[in-house]
């Protein structure tokens, strides 16, 4: 009997213990938290909450497009949103989350070209945040806009675009690589650049093949001089204007057959050399 009330009495001695660490692990995994979590939520649209079990750690997002897929049980656990961008890693070590950061911000998803001019008018909003998936005309997006900081663009979805007449029209501040961008659908390019000073970036990869006109797209672009000599413009029938007063314009077009195009005034006040000129100009 005497053995036995020992035995009862170190057992819950164990149990007391136990409990004691269980509590100190709790706190120091709460202090621990509190001292290495980073968020950066955006209210409109979504949030985040985190819930912490002994063994488990799990985390839900809510609303529109943030929507969580736990791809990772390990050690590491690996969570993507459905956009397949955004990044979060949770690292799980006896009980104690090392660090957990929020790497993006959220998304505004305009449907419309009107919805989306209103979002790009607020300078606030950073350009990248804009899911521009669904947008088929960005027709003089950007005309006249007294916006500076075009930082993101680059990573616009522009799959969809059918037009892009005007979309930097009267914009001396834009000079952003878009060199990357989608236009494999757009029909209308004319004057998208017209009296864009500055911009001077690598477009020779663009795929132009459904282009129909190009008139005046680089009019007044006095630092474009970029190699577009692989673009195929088949079926353009309109480049007049495209390169007047591009000051510095000089590449090699010779290659361009340009027969059955309109290119009135195509190289008005522009520098090229009449070797560098496409046939029949």
């Amino acid at each position: 009997m005497f053995e036995l009330s020992n035995e009862l009495a170190l057992s819950f001695e164990k149990i007391g213990l136990y409990f004691f660490i269980f509590i100190i692990s709790i706190q120091t995994l709460f202090i621990f938290w509190s001292f290495t979590t980073s968020f950066d939520f955006c209210k409109k649209y979504w949030k985040e909450s985190i819930t912490f079990g002994l063994k488990t750690l799990m985390v839900e997002k809510f609303k529109k497009d943030k929507v969580i897929t736990v791809v990772s049980q390990n050690p590491k656990i690996l969570i993507i949103d459905n956009t397949m961008e955004d990044l979060l890693v949770l690292k799980k070590e006896s009980f104690i989350v090392e660090e957990v950061k929020i790497i993006k911000k959220c998304k505004y998803t305009p449907k419309t070209k009107e919805e989306l001019q209103a979002l790009v008018k607020d300078e606030s909003i950073y350009l990248g945040d804009i899911d521009t998936s669904e947008i088929t005309d960005m027709s003089y997006l950007f005309t006249g806009s007294t916006r500076t900081n075009f930082s993101g663009i680059e990573k616009w979805n522009t799959g969809k675009v059918k037009t892009m007449r005007s979309m930097f029209e009267c914009n001396k501040f834009f000079n952003e690589d878009i060199g990357a961008w989608d236009v494999g659908d757009v029909r209308d390019m004319a004057w998208m650049f017209l009296n864009c000073p500055n911009f001077n970036q690598n477009i020779s990869e663009w795929d132009v093949k459904k282009v129909e006109t190009m008139s005046g797209m680089f009019w007044n672009c006095e630092s474009f001089n970029q190699n577009i000599r692989k673009w195929n413009i088949k079926k353009v029938w309109d480049m007049s204007y495209m390169f007047k007063y591009c000051k510095l314009f000089n590449q090699d077009l010779s290659s361009w057959n340009t027969k059955r195009i309109r290119t009135y005034n195509m190289f008005s006040r522009c520098p090229i050399d009449d070797s560098n000129k496409p046939k029949y100009i």
